[in-house]
């Protein structure tokens, strides 16, 4: 079977992942999603810098879903700074079979994005009176 990559790249807030998980949800069990957040968050806890823990794991996930699904979607960040490796990785993987969209928003409409109980944590009002982007923390308040 030949899997088809679809890499969804962008800011914090920008819709990546509630886009990758509505396609997901449309495609079902023929398609994977590998969301950045999940594997470095929630599986491994680590920071987001070059060569964390959770870029082994995601590309292991990759190479495991090619060829078993026909589509598999990769989402997150992935500054090149960061994750150029990761990226050369999958388009490589994918030579002929790949989609890339980066979600190019400005910092007003990445705060848009983001869930009114979140942004106060996310992006404090000392931060965004700056104009300048810097994540604090990404927990989130129960409901």
């Amino acid at each position: 079977m030949e899997s088809i990559l679809i890499l969804l790249r962008g800011n914090s807030g920008s819709g990546k992942t509630t886009i990758a998980r509505a396609v997901q949800h449309i495609f079902g069990e023929k398609a994977v999603l590998i969301s950045q957040d999940v594997f470095r968050r929630e599986i491994f806890c680590v920071k987001d810098s070059p060569n964390n823990l959770a870029i082994g794991l995601m590309k292991e996930a990759v190479l495991y879903a090619k060829g078993k699904v026909p589509l598999v979607l990769v989402e997150g960040i992935y500054s090149r700074e960061k994750y150029q490796d990761f990226l050369d990785f999958l388009i490589q993987l994918f030579p002929e079979s790949n989609l890339v969209y980066y979600f190019d928003l400005s910092f007003e409409e990445t705060v848009k994005g983001i869930r009114p109980e979140c942004s106060e944590t996310i992006f404090p009002r000392r931060t965004c009176a700056n104009g300048g982007l810097r994540v604090i923390c990404f927990s989130r308040r129960s409901p």
